[in-house]
């Protein structure tokens, strides 16, 4: 080394600044290694806790959806009930919860496309049946009567598609 020659104590003998030189780079390498390292680290964990948000959104929203279709199921046969009772105001009212529903639905499972758009406007038009059912009080007309059935059991069938432990909501879960 050409340092080492230059030294004016002995040629042996290196001054300070060089040896602080010397080390003081060794030491910025080192510690260059260790926070690339560091770095690396700390991404890796970013993105593990990045995808495990994701996973738990996904899960949350894969629940919520499953409690959405179970409230449907409930509320289709309740309106059922209410129907065959002649109870046309109640009738009304869950005609309209299944149409929120089917909207709720929609909007967490976009998988589902437009699959119930014309159940939903189906739902809506009976909700004003059966309130005209329950403000004259004469309940509902045969033709409406034959309509409602074939309608129900169209819906249920839709629902029931997606309930249950072996129905496929969200790739085949």
């Amino acid at each position: 080394m050409l340092l080492l020659a230059d030294s004016v104590l002995h040629p042996w003998m290196v001054d300070f600044a060089t040896v602080f030189g010397v080390v003081g780079t060794i030491a910025t390498l080192i510690g260059l290694a260790l926070t690339w390292v560091q770095v690396r680290g700390a991404k890796k964990a970013a993105e593990a806790a990045r995808d495990a948000a994701l996973a738990t959104a996904e899960r949350a929203r894969h629940e919520y959806v499953r409690f959405v279709i179970s409230t449907c199921h409930r509320f289709v046969s309740e309106i059922k009930i209410y129907v065959q009772a002649e109870k046309y105001e109640a009738a009304a009212f869950r005609s309209a919860d299944i149409a929120g529903q089917l909207i709720l639905l929609r909007v967490a499972n976009p998988e589902l496309g437009d699959n119930f758009l014309d159940k939903i406007e189906r739902l809506r038009e009976w909700e004003q049946t059966f309130q005209q059912a329950a403000g004259a009080g004469q309940g509902l007309s045969k033709n409406s009567r034959a309509k409602w059935g074939p309608f129900h059991h169209s819906l249920a069938s839709a629902i029931d598609n997606l309930h249950g432990p072996f129905a496929a909501t969200e790739g085949g879960e």
